[in-house]
């Protein structure tokens, strides 16, 4: 997952400054700040993220709602430019199952 968006909500500036008030040294202060910053936005989604999937979940629908054969899928999604090759493997691979 990227960052950015989820980090908007985790002021590491602030727990830092927090921290040293409370006797913690500058080093002490940063290591826990980013620990704390890893644990809190480590699992969140950004809208990168949401978009991503949303786009494999489009084309998912697409080829499955085609019903079309593997050679044909891969052409459409290569001619698309949307997928890496190997990520047009996967797809198909979910609806040949």
């Amino acid at each position: 997952m990227s960052e950015g968006m989820a980090d908007a909500s985790f002021d590491a500036l602030a727990v830092t400054r927090q921290l040293k008030a409370e006797g913690f040294d500058s080093n002490q202060a940063e290591a826990i700040t980013e620990a704390v910053r890893t644990g809190v936005t480590g699992g969140v989604a950004t809208k990168a993220d949401l978009a991503e999937l949303e786009t494999r979940l489009t084309w998912r629908t697409i080829i499955g709602g085609l019903a079309l054969n593997s050679v044909a899928a891969a052409a459409v999604i290569a001619a698309a430019g949307c997928l890496q090759g190997a990520d047009a493997v996967a797809i198909l691979r979910e609806f040949h199952r």
